[in-house]
């Protein structure tokens, strides 16, 4: 509740003293000249013009004085009456004040130190939700990407490919890349778009990767590490991506000699795409296993493992003695 402030002696000297006088002593001279009993200044200034500007001036002072005493005086009487709450009844009242205000605010440092710890777990949880939404939405674009190069290993090797590996990783790790590098991408594919070849095929499968990762990119950029978004942009882009897209965008089956293959991967140093293209992949499954709330198809229930599609050794070249010949794109 705000105190009333209380008049005291102290308004009867400066500056209250001087603002009372003067508002009172020119209240009297306008009275005067008001009942036209003061004499007029004549020549000087009009009896009319002159009482306005007494009253305004009375009341002007008296307005100040106000002012003064009901609303400075208990600004200036605040700190007094915050000391007067401070005390209590018993002569040690000021000291148990100051000290309950010491241990509110040990306390309040207390209870800050809880929150930013919670803080801290409220944002790791918050991080480790947003990597799972993502790498689950990453799902069925890593699984199909997954399923397609599955398809190039079946249908580049030359036997049965028996039992599948325990895990991508062992796939990837074994003789997956020199099996893919004799995959003739200018054979024919069944149910494949347009001119049914394996290279239209995959570079379709390729184009919607690439797209369906860099909107997973666009979505997540300001929530996921910048180093899982820099590893995505780098699968989607990278040079096994681009390879594949330009070598069907320019038609090169249509261009080749009759019974030549279209091997685009025969590099085999640390210029190869494949290679890199492997690497970058085995990083986002481990990163897809560790963070997505859903499972990638495991390799024994893939369609190309069964043998059926497609089938073994169907797309694959021969050796370079032999006499069909090779065209290597670099």
């Amino acid at each position: 509740m705000q105190a009333t402030p209380q008049l005291s002696d102290d308004l009867l000297q400066w500056p209250y003293l001087s603002l009372l006088a003067s508002s009172v002593a020119v209240g009297i001279v306008y009275l005067l000249y008001l009942f036209e009993l003061a004499p007029t200044l004549i020549g000087v200034v009009p009896r009319s013009q002159l009482t306005v500007l007494l009253g305004q001036l009375s009341v002007t002072l008296f307005g100040a004085y106000l002012v003064v005493v009901f609303i400075d005086r208990p600004a200036a009487a605040t700190p007094d009456a915050l000391q007067s709450t401070a005390r209590s009844d018993s002569p040690s009242g000021v000291v148990r004040h100051a000290d309950s205000a010491e241990r509110r605010s040990d306390g309040d440092n207390e209870a800050t130190d809880v929150g930013d710890d919670g803080g801290t777990d409220d944002d790791s949880s918050d991080e480790n939700s947003t990597h799972e939404t993502a790498m689950t939405q990453f799902t069925q674009a890593l699984d199909e990407h997954l399923g397609m190069l599955c398809a190039w290993y079946v249908a580049a090797h030359p036997d049965s490919t028996g039992e599948p590996p325990a895990s991508y990783d062992a796939l990837f790790d074994a003789d997956f890349a020199e099996t893919v590098r004799r995959l003739d991408f200018a054979a024919p594919h069944e149910g494949g778009p347009r001119n049914g070849t394996w290279i239209a095929w995959s570079a379709v499968r390729l184009s919607e990767f690439r797209r369906e990762t860099m909107a997973i990119i666009d979505v997540h950029s300001g929530s996921i590490e910048p180093t899982v978004g820099a590893s995505l942009h780098n699968l989607a882009n990278s040079r096994l991506t681009k390879r594949v897209i330009t070598a069907e965008e320019a038609a090169l089956p249509d261009h080749l000699p009759a019974d030549t293959a279209l091997v685009l991967f025969t590099e085999t140093n640390g210029d190869d795409p494949l290679h890199a293209h492997l690497e970058l992949l085995r990083e986002m499954v481990a990163t897809h296993e560790t963070h997505s709330a859903t499972s990638l198809t495991p390799l024994a229930e893939r369609d190309c493992w069964s043998g059926d599609s497609p089938e073994a050794g169907v797309a694959r070249a021969n050796a370079a003695d032999d006499a069909e010949q090779y065209y290597k794109l670099f």
